[in-house]
């Protein structure tokens, strides 16, 4: 009668649970973005550093 839990509540369990699972599910997805994020960075590194001078070198260095 004195515990100030919910009654069927085991001891602690059930508040740990869930912003232990928010928290991964926030870390996942800023894994996710930061991933995005440096695959968008490769590409743009790419296209300048490889594929301009490629172009060039094919059509020769005309400038518009």
């Amino acid at each position: 009668m004195g515990s100030s839990q919910a009654p069927g509540a085991p001891s602690g369990e059930g508040l740990s649970r869930v912003p232990r699972r928010r928290r991964w599910a926030l870390a996942i997805a800023a894994l996710v973005f930061a991933i995005m994020c440096g695959m968008i960075a490769w590409s743009q590194w790419y296209a300048i550093h490889v594929n301009v001078p490629f172009y060039r070198a094919q059509h020769g260095a005309r400038s518009r």
